[in-house]
């Protein structure tokens, strides 16, 4: 009874291989010029990414942030009842969740090897072009 369990297992095994060979065998150009484009087009929707971990981390760090404020407010209240340390937890996450932004940009820039810059209005920008006399 457990050896035709045992057969049954690697048979199934051995067709999902051979399925898979299979079709990798047979992608001509046009299949992976097809997949060539998918990965292209995954990369370019994966584009805005960033600024959606972003949105996303500042709202929840700020909610989950204030909720540990009133938990904090519910211990003074009744310190027997609410326990200090679920307030600071929430404290804890909502600063981490703040500082995602920051980390993103950090691992972005180790990645890429040039920074992310943000123009201000206090930016000052000199090209040569600007001292060259005509």
């Amino acid at each position: 009874m457990m050896m035709i369990k045992y057969v049954k297992k690697q048979s199934i095994k051995l067709s999902a291989m051979v399925v898979a060979g299979v079709m990798a065998g047979s992608l001509d150009a046009q299949a992976q010029a097809n997949l060539s484009t998918i990965v292209d087009n995954i990369g370019t929707s994966s584009a805005g990414l960033p600024g959606l971990v972003t949105g996303t981390s500042y709202i929840m760090g700020t909610v989950i942030g204030t909720l540990g404020i009133l938990k904090i407010k519910d211990h003074v209240e009744n310190p027997s009842g609410t326990p200090l340390k679920e307030g600071a937890i929430r404290l804890l996450t909502g600063g981490a969740l703040l500082t995602v932004p920051t980390m993103l940009d950090v691992v972005q820039t180790t990645i890429d090897g040039n920074a992310a810059t943000q123009t201000s209005a206090l930016d000052v920008r000199v090209d040569a072009a600007d001292f060259a006399t005509n």
